[in-house]
Formats: structure tokens, sequence, C-alpha cells
């Protein structure tokens, strides 16, 4: 009987181990500039005014970069994010 119910109990904690691990790597797979700036907005942070950044001043190695601003830190300061076609 105790056999039993620890080998259920393993089962079950791989079966849970596993599928959380497959969760983790679809949402890494979904992840984008505009829904990095959102989740910032949500969380209560300041990611005002998003606007492109040109192509030629950060070459072609990004997909995808915004700037934003964020006005606790003084007129016209920001930061910029990235979204890049490959790792590497």
């Amino acid at each position: 009987m105790f056999k039993r119910l620890a080998v259920l109990l393993i089962g079950a904690l791989l079966l849970f181990g596993l599928s959380a691990c497959d969760s983790v790597k679809s949402m890494t797979n979904n992840v984008t500039v505009g829904k990095v700036i959102e989740e910032f907005k949500a969380a209560g942070l300041e990611a005002d005014n998003p606007s492109d950044l040109p192509e030629k001043e950060f070459g072609n190695t990004r997909k995808e970069a915004k700037r934003i601003l964020l006005p606790a830190l003084g007129e016209d300061s920001g930061s910029r994010i990235f979204e890049f076609k490959n790792k590497e």
C-alpha cells in the first residue's frame, strides 16, 4: 500500500514539474517590446510615450526597439527596450 502511494506521489510530482517547464518555455517565446512596456505599466512603473528608434542608429541586429520616457528621472530622460532577432 505504501509503495503504491509513493509511486503515485512521485509520478504526480514529475507530471506537474514537466508541465510547469513547458509553460515557462512557451511564455518566453511570446515576449515582445510592447508586452514588456505593458507589464511595466501594470506594475505601476513609468513607461511613458513609447517611440520607435531609428534602425540606422542601432543597426539591423534587432527585431524591434522602443524608447520610453521616465519623468521621475527628469525632462527628456528615459530608457530603451530592445528585442533581438536571435540569441547571438
